[in-house]
């Protein structure tokens, strides 16, 4: 829902009230959103191979300070050779996508990346809650506009 390039568009274009409201907006939509799944006990529509993940918890390791660094920059290392051309790759397609998608909370990438791990019933739901909470909060920004301006 809530996303830095649409944050900045709306900062520069309306200004520091507007933008605060649309995180705070935001942030309310997808916490009353996630409560409304979670209520309407929608867990079965999240793909099986989710539940199938193992817990990846570990045994805790002392380290003395100079360890803790020294594997912390190995692993940092590690991530950005594996990442880098990815990373590089999304953010070039990631800023052509930014100018071509008005509603950031219901594009297409922002919908293939949960298509990934709910089924599509979860997935329409989501859509429907997404779409009726950006309508409300239009009318509520239209109709209490007089305070953000």
């Amino acid at each position: 829902m809530v996303d830095l390039a649409s944050l900045m568009l709306l900062m520069s274009f309306f200004g520091a009230k507007i933008a605060i409201a649309y995180v705070v907006v935001g942030l309310i939509l997808a916490v009353i959103g996630g409560t409304l799944i979670e209520k309407l006990r929608l867990e079965k529509y999240v793909q099986g191979y989710v539940r199938e993940i193992e817990n990846t918890d570990t045994d805790f390791v002392v380290m003395s300070r100079d360890e803790r660094i020294s594997y912390s920059k190995d692993q940092v290392k590690d991530i950005i050779h594996r990442v880098w051309l990815y990373v590089l790759i999304g953010v070039g397609i990631g800023a052509i996508l930014s100018f071509m998608m008005a509603v950031t909370a219901l594009s297409l990438p922002s919908m293939i990346m949960p298509s990934k791990v709910v089924k599509p019933k979860l997935l329409v739901i989501f859509v429907f809650i997404v779409s009726a909470g950006i309508i409300i909060i239009g009318y509520l920004f239209n109709a209490f506009s007089y305070i953000f301006v």
